[in-house]
């Protein structure tokens, strides 16, 4: 699994480099920005980064994940680079795999620079609340997820583009309705934990359908490729699970705010 890995490294090496131009480009872009605006040069890069953090890092999870499923569904199903035959489910973890690593780097280098930095500092030493360690987790999860729609998605159509479109939009909508729940857990007034931990479980239980929609795309391609589409009709359903799961979620959480008082 290890070398399986580090081939699919090598072979989304590009776009990961793609990924950093195009931070590169935006930082003089902003500069630019600032001068014709009359802004000063502090405020557009903090300015700059906060976009990356906030819509960069999801943007990135769609990027990734999508590459790397068009690019595991148009490769021949023997690689030439592969110094032994892999299974077709080995080959997809371990493209996902890659494509999870890049992300990581990204999006830490991106954390690291933008003003959340002080957040994260919060979060690792242990001093932050409760509230924004469920919150820390969620987000996390919840760009993963992305991730894994944009990959399943690719893979599922063969195109990159249309892929990276259905799993942000999949993706996207899970993460912004568990957003909108979360953010109403925040306003009980006797908020316990067992709240967040519902909003954890449902992105879980969503990653997990995605996985077994990934799986069942990838066995149907490999064994199954004139049938099985009541398979890929689950499939689908699985990866419109955690839509359906968030937005009840959000639902429930809009009942209990507007049953209690504040």
């Amino acid at each position: 699994m290890t070398s399986a890995i580090r081939l699919e490294l090598s072979k989304q090496r590009l776009a990961f480099i793609g990924m950093g131009a195009a931070f590169g480009v935006s930082v003089p872009l902003a500069l630019l920005g600032a001068q014709l605006g009359r802004v000063g040069l502090s405020e557009a890069m903090e300015a700059l980064l906060a976009f990356w953090a906030v819509l960069g890092i999801p943007g990135m999870a769609v990027f990734f994940g999508a590459s790397a499923g068009a690019g595991l569904r148009n490769e021949p199903s023997a690689s030439a680079d592969a110094p032994l035959p892999l299974s077709p489910r080995t080959k997809a973890v371990a493209a996902l795999a890659a494509a999870l690593l890049y992300l990581a780097a990204s999006a830490v280098l991106v954390l690291v620079l933008s003003p959340e930095r002080a957040s994260l500092a919060g979060l690792l030493s242990g001093s932050a609340s409760q509230s924004s360690r469920v919150f820390a987790v969620l987000s996390v999860l919840a760009v993963c997820n992305i991730c894994l729609a944009g990959f399943a998605a690719a893979y599922g159509t063969g195109h990159g583009l249309a892929g990276g479109l259905l799993g942000a939009a999949l993706g996207g909508a899970t993460a912004v309705f568990l957003a909108l729940g979360f953010g109403m857990w925040m306003l009980l007034p006797d908020s316990g934990i067992a709240f967040g931990l519902r909003a954890v479980a449902v992105i879980l239980l969503a990653l997990l359908a995605g996985a077994w929609a990934v799986d069942t795309l990838v066995e149907r391609r490999e064994r199954l490729k004139n049938g099985g589409w009541g398979k890929v009709g689950l499939a689908v359903i699985g990866l419109a699970c955690g839509v359906f799961l968030s937005s009840g979620f959000a639902k429930r959480s809009a009942f209990e705010v507007l049953r209690r008082p504040f």
